[in-house]
């Protein structure tokens, strides 16, 4: 930056001088519509600019109005945060991926709503997060994934969904298991219960279940990776058959594929899970896998209309150096130690702190906020580890005990459960994609010996149009930090056509 320049910045508003000159997406609460044209000025790559307004403002100038780049957003106070700002990031989520986000405040407005400045940053800063974290899982897993898909297939056309699960143990309890270090204090007592009560177990879990005697109703995987064969490779092709197994579309293609038991199958709500299921001809419920398998066992307990959820080996936390159970045969990480800076302490079960990691604090309160909107009881008989809010804590034995002396219908087999399609049901439309992949090619074949690139068009691909589907599909495994940018360098050029041709 030149001195000039310099100069000129030094002049503007703090607000101004507090975004970065290349940000693609900004949030802004100004003093004055002057300032928004000052953000637009030193902002020049800027494509979405939300401007806050609260209730009582003037109304912006038609020149502002009729930006396409600006959008003009209501608030009333803090509490509402949250319910205006997301589902509004979420139309122009292609413009946070690359991480290119700034946030402009006016000084006194900062000092007379310090709380409602504080969760405007904070909401911009998660949902970029969240953004980009997803770009780099796209990033390193996005052809990894519909790899799976892809190969489950066959056995998703064939088995059940989620939606035979769903409400199967209304008003009782489920006790769903995690691999933490206190699994190992309490997995006996399920073993007395366990033909009474229903039981999820995470596949990690699974084979200290059965080391253990007790036999699990349901097992629930997510994992796309192959290391998650381990959990499966102990496991009985018997225990297998009368153990129903609850997947997504993208968990892991072997274990799907070779399990000998009943599946159940939820899909995310991603381009790439909807083209699969319009492929199919058949409905897949949508399932809330959250940030780990353990999520994905709450839901599951929530969709079956559980109450209580019982909550056992999710320690969420280290017991000495272990965060998982002693008699897993093959650890997880076990030779990996996290930095010392991941390391943070949290309140335990009994009021003391407990050791953990990052990446378990973010477990943790994602447990929490489910817990607090599921709107059933949850009881934590984990027996260790960290303290969630909103759970009862109580021993297994209790909880169990209290539980399934109110319960009086039988819990629901697996066999019954399960509901075969049929072979015939849904067959993949894997030949239309092929076809229009061999079509649009020939058609970009034909645009570039044409010249089309010169055309003075503003949308010279209207060939495009025809071929959505398998550009949603491919759009949702390419690197979306390339996607943005080829797209914003569209949109720049686009823009300069339409110039040219005014």
């Amino acid at each position: 930056m030149s001195q000039r320049e310099r100069n000129i910045l030094n002049t503007q508003p703090s607000l101004v001088r507090s975004l970065p000159v290349n940000c693609r997406v900004a949030l802004a609460w100004p003093a004055s519509d002057d300032d928004v044209a000052a953000i637009l000025q030193h902002c020049t790559g800027l494509k979405r600019l939300y401007v806050v307004k609260q209730p009582g403002d003037p109304r912006p100038p038609s020149s502002l109005l009729g930006n396409p780049c600006i959008r003009f957003v209501t608030i009333a106070d803090e509490r509402a945060v949250r319910e205006v700002l997301p589902p509004l990031f979420e139309k122009d989520n292609l413009a946070f991926v690359e991480g290119r986000v700034g946030v402009g405040i006016d000084e006194r407005r900062r000092q007379a709503a310090p709380e409602f400045c504080r969760r405007l940053e904070s909401c911009v800063l998660d949902f970029t997060r969240d953004m980009v974290a997803s770009a780099a899982f796209r990033c390193t897993h996005g052809w990894h994934v519909l790899e799976n898909m892809v190969l489950n297939l066959d056995r998703i056309r064939r088995e059940s969904t989620l939606e035979s699960l769903f409400d199967r143990a209304s008003g009782r309890p489920v006790v769903i298991v995690g691999a933490g270090p206190s699994l190992d204090k309490n997995i006996g007592v399920l073993a007395s219960f366990m033909d009474r009560v229903t039981i999820v177990a995470c596949d990690a879990a699974w084979p200290m279940l059965m080391r253990a005697g007790v036999t699990a109703d349901l097992v629930v995987t997510l994992d796309d990776g192959d290391l998650v064969w381990r959990f499966f490779a102990p496991i009985p092709a018997e225990l297998q058959a009368n153990t129903g197994l609850v997947g997504i579309l993208s968990s892991n293609w072997h274990v799907m594929r070779t399990y000998r038991g009943p599946i159940f199958f939820g899909r995310y709500d991603k381009p790439m899970d909807r083209q699969i299921e319009k492929a199919l001809n058949r409905s897949v419920p949508l399932v809330d896998g959250g940030q780990c398998v353990g999520h994905a066992a709450f839901e599951l307990a929530r969709l079956m209309g559980a109450d209580p959820i019982v909550m056992v080996g999710f320690d969420l936390a280290y017991s000495d150096n272990r965060f998982y159970s002693k008699s897993m045969e093959v650890p997880i990480f076990e030779a990996l130690e996290p930095p010392p800076e991941n390391m943070v302490s949290v309140e335990g079960i009994d009021g003391k702190p407990v050791r953990t990691e990052i990446s378990f604090l973010m477990y943790l309160r994602e447990f929490e906020r489910r817990i607090a909107r599921c709107g059933r009881q949850v009881w934590d008989a984990t027996e260790g580890g960290a303290r969630k809010a909103g759970t009862r804590i109580v021993d297994l034995k209790t909880a169990l005990t209290e539980s399934l002396g109110a319960a009086t219908a039988a819990k629901p087999r697996v066999t019954e459960l399960a509901a075969k399609t049929g072979a015939d049901a849904g067959r993949p439309q894997l030949d239309r994609w092929r076809k229009s992949a061999e079509e649009l090619t020939l058609k970009i074949r034909e645009a570039l010996c044409d010249g089309l690139l010169m055309e003075r068009e503003p949308a010279p691909y209207p060939f495009l149009s025809p071929h959505e589907e398998l550009l949603d599909l491919v759009s949702s495994v390419i690197n979306p930090c390339l996607m943005a940018e080829l797209f914003w360098a569209w949109d720049d050029w686009v823009t300069d056509r339409q110039g040219i041709v005014q």
